[in-house]
């Protein structure tokens, strides 16, 4: 929910339902499930946007650390915490640690190594243009940009 409330705009509600649902399953579930996992990429992803990047960093990292370590088979997890920490490193003007973090991703997304939603899809390819519009390396945005405009918005 949490999810969609950030995509209509509502960012307060979104990060209130997620710091709610975060510390529900902290007190439920084990801090190394998934569940509880994903929930730290979604808050962390909103706390990023929202400019809150310490916290954000912290929750990311920690998100990453838990899919890669119990959750490996399955990629994508660990592939959208990771998209996150790359907008935050572009978001705090790191060009390289956030181009290390991205480009790997954009390489395993566009070989089919990880199934990521078009919204996901769309979500690192954007942070990919905004990275090269910000690093004024227009050659690689437009680049970026075409294969944005190929990805659908929806299934």
């Amino acid at each position: 929910l949490a999810r969609v409330l950030r995509e209509r705009g509502q960012m307060a509600d979104a990060e209130e339902l997620a710091r709610e649902t975060l510390a529900a399953r902290k007190q439920v579930l084990a801090l190394n499930d998934g569940r509880t996992a994903y929930t730290m990429t979604v808050l962390g992803g909103l706390l990023s946007e929202r400019g809150q990047l310490d916290e954000a960093e912290l929750l990311l990292r920690q998100a990453q650390s838990i899919f890669r370590k119990y959750y490996s088979e399955q990629r994508r997890l660990a592939a959208v915490a990771e998209n996150w920490l790359g907008a935050l490193y572009l978001g705090r003007r790191n060009y390289e640690q956030a181009e290390h973090l991205l480009l790997p991703l954009s390489e395993q997304f566009f070989s089919f190594k990880v199934q990521m939603s078009p919204q996901e899809r769309r979500r690192m390819v954007r942070h990919i243009l905004q990275l090269y519009e910000s690093w004024e390396k227009r050659e690689q945005a437009e680049t970026w940009r075409t294969k944005l405009a190929r990805i659908p918005e929806t299934l």
